[in-house]
């Protein structure tokens, strides 16, 4: 398979309907994430914490991709509210994904799996918001959690941040799981074994970093659920680079991999009836806002 091309639609393919959920806001810091400053953009900006909730076409399951903001800072890591206070204040949060999820008619209980992007902050929601569902995180986001706070004071990961006893690893290293090549992709696992969705390894901002690809409908079109691989549309369009903050360093970690990850986006882009979702994408936001765009939940976002 090329980069260029994914795996073609089989006889009476499943797909999913999307929806958005906003869950929380928080403030960027120019300096931190971009260089040079988009002329769209301000010293610092309001972002949203984008989630999404998705409904396979035919057993009706549903799936939340990241969870958003907890609704009070104070059930952070103290590392955790320390960081927040200090480079993404102020912080507004006036519902979490599971306050959103029943906003639009559907019980928290109801959602049977939920995707962790990475362990940051304004991913993780709270696992106890969605009681039945099981968590699916990346190696790197398992590991963090699990040596964090409390047992390590010092961290800003939490260990209640992943339900003891529903949580599932992946590890893209882990040969017993059938990783397989997705076009510019070289690590993606075929979540439910139907080509609906796959998990896509993409590393470079944090440990365990995942993104997903899901079909949008039966003849070909998909959805990239692209977290945290890019704050901002400047940097896919390559009008701004990762900043190197002089106290904070780069926010991806391993920065050299994180470029490589949004050179992946940009071939995936290349891909006919491919439409890329971030996580903080203001330019959607504003839209929604405007009433130039509607696709949050209870309602779809448009297959392309």
């Amino acid at each position: 398979m090329s980069n260029n091309s994914l795996p073609p639609p089989q006889s009476d393919q499943p797909f999913f309907e999307i929806s958005a959920l906003e869950a929380g806001f928080m403030t960027f810091r120019t300096d931190i994430f971009l260089e040079p400053q988009p002329p769209s953009l301000s010293p610092s900006w309001e972002g949203p914490s984008l989630c999404f909730l998705l409904r396979h076409s035919a057993t009706g399951e549903y799936i939340l991709f990241d969870s958003g903001f907890r609704k009070s800072m104070d059930q952070y890591p103290p590392v955790a509210q320390a960081l927040i206070q200090k480079f993404f204040a102020p912080v507004r949060v006036s519902h979490d994904a599971a306050d959103r999820v029943a906003e639009g008619g559907l019980s928290p209980s109801n959602v049977s799996k939920v995707i962790i992007s990475h362990a940051h902050f304004d991913h993780i929601g709270n696992s106890s918001r969605f009681p039945a569902a099981t968590y699916i995180v990346g190696k790197g986001t398992h590991d963090l959690a699990a040596s964090g706070y409390p047992t390590n004071p010092d961290s800003p990961y939490g260990q209640d941040t992943l339900p003891t006893g529903r949580t599932r690893v992946l590890d893209p290293s882990d040969a017993s799981l059938s990783w397989t090549q997705i076009g510019p992709f070289e690590h993606a696992l075929d979540l439910l074994g139907d080509g609906s969705a796959y998990i896509i390894d993409s590393p470079g901002h944090l440990p365990g970093h995942i993104n997903l690809l899901v079909r949008t409908s039966t003849d070909g079109a998909w959805a990239h659920f692209a977290a945290d691989s890019v704050h901002d549309w400047s940097l896919f369009h390559g009008t701004s680079v990762f900043a190197a903050h002089p106290d904070v360093g780069c926010v991806h970690l391993d920065k050299e991999s994180a470029v490589r990850q949004v050179a992946k986006l940009r071939e995936l882009a290349k891909v006919p009836r491919v439409r890329i979702l971030l996580a903080h994408d203001v330019p959607l936001w504003k839209k929604a806002r405007e009433n130039d765009w509607d696709g949050f939940w209870p309602k779809k976002i448009p297959s392309l």
